[in-house]
């Protein structure tokens, strides 16, 4: 809400996490600063999710007056379509260090 001060809070957090634990070669952050607002996760390239559900502690639990809905297909072309989707933004978004 300040300028995504609480969005780069969480990175910090993670990025001590990640060194931490000697991982942190294996993962790589990136800002697209762009109007996306949707929210997804592919998981092993056969199970796509794509929704509104904010992955962030105010989205969840009771009482929270939120209302969320998320969608998940195993559709090949639904998979390869969001790939290429990705890919695009991707390569559009720049590198956090």
């Amino acid at each position: 809400p300040t300028d995504g001060i609480e969005s780069f809070v969480a990175i910090d957090v993670f990025k001590a996490e990640l060194a931490e634990r000697g991982i942190s070669e294996q993962v790589e952050i990136r800002l697209f600063n762009d109007p996306v607002h949707y929210k997804t996760t592919l998981i092993d390239n056969e199970f796509l999710i794509v929704g509104s559900q904010n992955f962030h502690y105010s989205a969840y639990g009771a009482g929270q007056g939120l209302t969320e809905y998320s969608l998940g297909v195993h559709d090949p072309q639904a998979i390869e379509d969001y790939r290429r989707l990705f890919a695009y933004h991707w390569q559009r978004a720049d590198l956090l260090q």
